[in-house]
């Protein structure tokens, strides 16, 4: 309840007494910085009248505003002084960001993942390859054997005992940008020796076949 006495007003449950001079003074800051804020937003092109009814009057609020406190979903646009404002910040002071690394694709700089192999495929059976990144300076390195990881150094070595196909897999990471990239070779295993046979004219139980 509110309660007037003598020029003054007294609040309650919350307590608290402010008289006429105090109530004048806060009125007065009141529409003092009204009057700064519809200046600014005058100055940044913002129909005022609208937006200041929002602030003083009780209008909804912006919930679709990037700057809003609300749900981050609903967010979808910046007001016409927002827009202003960051396009004035990167053409004056913060010009600089505009030249900045961080508005280039992250991988600018050519990045490709490289290796050799030796010996060379197809290997016999029970071989041991070495595997040697020749990329250049990676902060990272992953080597897989069909989808398993096997090492993570600039040199590897694998004993391939069985026969068969095996795709060897490196994947890199660059110590300038960060940026990942990855090359593969297919490594084919054979068992030593060829297949051989020969034929002759005699035919079966030792017939000879003639032409007629």
């Amino acid at each position: 309840t509110t309660t007037a006495t003598n020029g003054s007003i007294t609040l309650s449950p919350a307590g608290g007494t402010y008289n006429d001079l105090d109530i004048a003074l806060k009125q007065q800051t009141g529409r003092l910085i009204e009057k700064l804020i519809t200046m600014k937003l005058v100055k940044d092109g913002v129909d005022h009248r609208s937006l200041g009814e929002m602030i003083f009057h009780g209008q909804n609020d912006m919930f679709i505003n990037h700057m809003d406190y609300g749900d981050i979903a609903c967010h979808s646009a910046f007001t016409e002084g927002q827009k202003l404002r960051m396009r004035d910040a990167l053409t004056s002071v913060r010009s600089s960001l505009l030249s900045s690394l961080a508005c280039q694709t992250p991988c600018a700089i050519e990045f490709d993942a490289s290796f050799n192999s030796s010996p060379a495929s197809p290997v016999p059976v029970g071989t041991e390859v070495a595997f040697i990144n020749t990329t250049g300076p990676t902060t990272g390195i992953t080597w897989s054997l069909n989808g398993m990881e096997f090492g993570s150094s600039d040199t590897v070595t694998y004993v391939f005992a069985e026969e068969g196909t095996y795709a060897v897999l490196l994947t890199v990471e660059d110590s300038v940008n960060y940026c990942l990239s990855t090359v593969g070779q297919t490594i084919a295993v054979v068992c030593p020796g060829d297949a051989s046979f020969t034929t002759s004219a005699t035919g079966w139980n030792g017939v000879q076949c003639e032409r007629g």
